[in-house]
């Protein structure tokens, strides 16, 4: 072997600037170390501030039982101004309207979800409750269901609604409920209430005349033109005794039954 090839056999030289590397590498790691080890403490900081805002949603929800219905109504209308705040609410509501404790809290959750009818898990939520065996709870949802937006969606879930009529399972106050609601819809409550109207006894039928008689609005005409081609002239009688001018306003007698 010659000395050239000796030569050009010898060990590769070590890279420039060695210390220089192991610095930079060494302070690298460190800085992913310290990179990691930081979003770690972040994520352990949301996670705990979720959880604090969780309680405290709760004990919102909780104590909501104790408020006027003008209190809640207020608080309904501040919710609508912070958005991030009722999607971090929608969970809560939703479970607190399946198992709130008492009947108090669940009436008072009803009242606040009306701010929160642009989500399907509450319509859900409140359709579930339109058939409740408490009375209460039972109209105050489907009161909230006639507010949804716009008036042919809340029209569309109220004729739902009076699917369940013959059946019985929408009670005396829900039903009451029913019929204002799918009033105060206008022309798209009138156009449902033509489509389920037989569905309703005929004493039933007679209360909702005199009621159309108490309310006021464009409405009023058509409803009781609807009532007064009825086929039982009882109700076509009582519609148009609540079309004469000199009809009194006298609030319609309850009903006992549904339906």
């Amino acid at each position: 072997m010659n000395s050239d090839t000796f030569m050009n056999d010898r060990p590769p030289s070590a890279p420039r600037g060695g210390a220089w590397g192991h610095i930079i590498v060494s302070a690298s790691a460190c800085i992913l170390t310290v990179s990691i080890v930081g979003s770690a403490v972040f994520l352990v900081h949301r996670i705990y501030a979720r959880y604090e805002l969780r309680g405290k949603i709760r004990e919102f929800l909780a104590s909501l039982e104790n408020r006027t219905p003008q209190e809640l109504e207020e608080r309904a209308l501040k919710l609508k101004e912070r958005p991030k705040l009722m999607d971090q609410m929608l969970p809560e509501l939703s479970q607190t309207l399946r198992a709130a404790r008492s009947e108090q809290q669940l009436c008072a959750a009803i009242q606040i979800s009306r701010a929160f009818l642009g989500h399907k898990r509450i319509r859900d939520a409140l359709f579930e409750l339109r058939a409740d065996g408490r009375e209460g709870v039972a109209a105050a949802a489907v009161s909230a269901l006639g507010k949804i937006d716009p008036p042919d969606q809340a029209a569309q879930i109220l004729g739902r609604c009076m699917e369940d009529v013959p059946a019985g399972a929408i009670g005396p106050a829900a039903l009451d409920q029913l019929c204002a609601g799918l009033y105060s819809l206008d022309a798209a409550g009138l156009e449902t209430m033509k489509k389920h109207v037989t569905k309703l006894s005929i004493d039933r039928r007679i209360w909702l005349a005199g009621l159309v008689s108490q309310l006021e609005g464009p409405g009023r005409r058509p409803w009781l033109d609807m009532l007064a081609a009825d086929a039982d002239p009882r109700v076509k009688a009582a519609a148009e005794l609540a079309q004469r001018p000199s009809a009194g306003r006298v609030a319609p007698a309850p009903v006992a039954k549904s339906g």
